[in-house]
């Protein structure tokens, strides 16, 4: 069983990948994975080695919990992570290529000191929204099922973000998954009233905003991401 104890203080206390100060954030729903409580266990012990770390380093720490295939010599491109690279590379006056993202990817994506981070709502990673085994790994209550482990965490991380977010000002954040515009709304500290092509776009005096859909919705297209990357750009 997982202990209580290292599952609060991850769940509290981890947000991530990469640098608190950089100038562009991703903030998803959750990771994928969790599909095995051995792989949980890994991923709090590496947590708990490498010092509780606020943010991790996304080579080092995947890496460390055995998935280190996402930063090899030729690794694979990762759904939401190839969306987040092609805005990356817009921003920085590159055009998007396969081969451009893959590197990207392998060597700079979530890294500390770099220019992007990485941050779940919610730190404990799923197969989907229809998947919860946690409840079977643990006996704490606030974990028994998705709905109890929201209402446990959705008030701390939602402020946490939000306090960080005024505090380092980044120049962009990017929300994916468009039915979570609840969520969204309460870190950015704004309402998107509008949306168009498929997204909707909100600033306030430093930051500019993006609620847009889920990499791994049916029919993504890179140039979706693309044309967003593009409109910031320019904004």
């Amino acid at each position: 069983m997982l202990k209580p104890d290292d599952l609060r203080s991850f769940c509290q206390d981890f947000y991530g990948y990469g640098e608190q100060s950089a100038p562009h954030w991703f903030i998803s729903m959750e990771e994928g994975g969790g599909t095995s409580e051995p792989e949980i266990q890994m991923r709090l012990d590496a947590w708990i080695s490498r010092g509780r770390r606020e943010l991790e380093d996304a080579g080092e720490y995947h890496d460390a919990i055995h998935l280190g295939k996402w930063f090899a010599s030729h690794p694979p491109i990762q759904r939401t992570w190839s969306a987040s690279i092609r805005m990356l590379l817009i921003f920085g006056g590159v055009q998007p290529t396969t081969e451009r993202v893959r590197e990207y990817q392998r060597t700079t994506l979530g890294r500390k000191g770099g220019v992007s981070r990485l941050s779940p709502l919610f730190p404990l990673p799923a197969k989907s929204i229809d998947h919860w085994h946690y409840g079977e790994w643990t006996d704490d209550n606030d974990f028994s099922n998705r709905r109890s482990y929201r209402k446990f965490l959705e008030r701390v991380r939602t402020r946490h973000l939000s306090e960080q977010i005024r505090q380092f000002a980044p120049r962009t954040v990017v929300f994916y998954g468009q039915s979570y515009m609840e969520y969204w709304h309460a870190v950015a500290g704004l309402q998107f009233t509008h949306i168009s092509d498929g997204f909707a776009i909100a600033k306030n005096v430093g930051t500019r905003f993006v609620i847009c859909k889920h990499p791994a919705v049916q029919g993504i297209t890179n140039e979706y991401f693309e044309t967003i990357g593009r409109r910031l750009a320019a904004a």
